[in-house]
């Protein structure tokens, strides 16, 4: 699983809507909050060994979001996620 660390600024509130502006950044979650959620025992074979050693850096967030001020419901939404990701290289084999 993902983590993300947010900011959200406010850009404009009028009688009809609030628009946000909204920042941050993206990591994996640590493998103790994995297993909590119970993710790391959802798939076994060479697919789940790569996933498990997949590292992500550099992890950014960034995007907008409108508000209803009559209703809360969400109008308008933008966002644009960009990481590195890697993994140490192995050569998978098949029995």
């Amino acid at each position: 699983p993902l983590v993300s660390n947010l900011t959200t600024k406010l850009d404009k509130a009028d009688a009809d809507r609030v628009a946000m502006r909204i920042t941050g950044t993206v990591s994996a979650a640590p493998k103790a909050e994995s297993r909590a959620a119970g993710k790391e025992d959802d798939q076994s074979g060479p697919m789940a060994e790569m996933m498990s050693k997949m590292k992500i850096e550099n992890g950014k967030i960034a995007g907008t979001e409108e508000i209803s001020r009559k209703d809360g419901v969400v109008v308008k939404t933008t966002s644009e996620l960009a990481m590195d990701i890697s993994n140490v290289r192995r050569k998978l084999t098949h029995p």
